[in-house]
């Protein structure tokens, strides 16, 4: 009877640190291919002014991050590195969640962040499914999220996520000028 506790116990144990190691570090996909793009509300620039980000023009890298996150900042550099290598073909968006506005604006100086960083709330961080950051999200040209994962992200897969994208849809081409008459 005694051998049978002890292994309830050593179940019970395990089975409660894989449920806290999964509200940790999140389970599975932030959102699921095929869902639209959730909107972003109320997003602010560091400088203080409302983003205005909007999705579907071209292919769009969303992560989402803080600034007192480690693996977050771990990553920021393949981040950089894959906006000036793909900048020509797809935006990149960083949003800053639950995190102090000079400390934002310290870590795109510190890492010379060229792609636009904005400041969301909890409202917006859980309408994209973060549930643990870092999350990176891939949308594409239409809208819709092709890709996301939780945890740090590398340079090969973003390469690897990015080069199966389809472009953005060509403009529509221009009229034909009239006829002469």
């Amino acid at each position: 009877m005694r051998a049978f506790r002890f292994i309830l116990r050593v179940v019970g144990v395990a089975g409660l640190l894989a449920l806290l190691a999964i509200a940790l570090y999140g389970a599975g996909q932030p959102l699921a291919p095929g869902t639209p793009a959730p909107p972003v509300h109320r997003a602010r620039l560091p400088d203080g002014r409302l983003a205005d980000l909007r999705f579907g023009d071209r292919p769009t890298v969303v992560n989402i991050w803080a600034t007192w996150c480690p693996p977050c900042l771990a990553e920021l550099p393949e981040l950089v590195e894959a906006q000036r290598a793909w900048g020509d073909r797809v935006t990149l968006v960083g949003l800053a969640a639950d995190s102090d506005r000079a400390q934002v604006l310290a870590i795109i100086d510190r890492f010379d962040i060229p792609y636009q960083v904005a400041e969301i709330d909890g409202r917006t961080a859980a309408a994209w499914n973060a549930t643990s950051l870092p999350s990176t999200y891939l949308v594409d040209a239409s809208g819709t999220v092709v890709w996301s994962t939780r945890g740090q992200v590398d340079r090969a897969t973003l390469d690897r996520e990015l080069g199966e994208l389809p472009a953005a849809p060509p403009p529509p081409p221009s009229p034909a000028p009239p006829e002469p008459r």
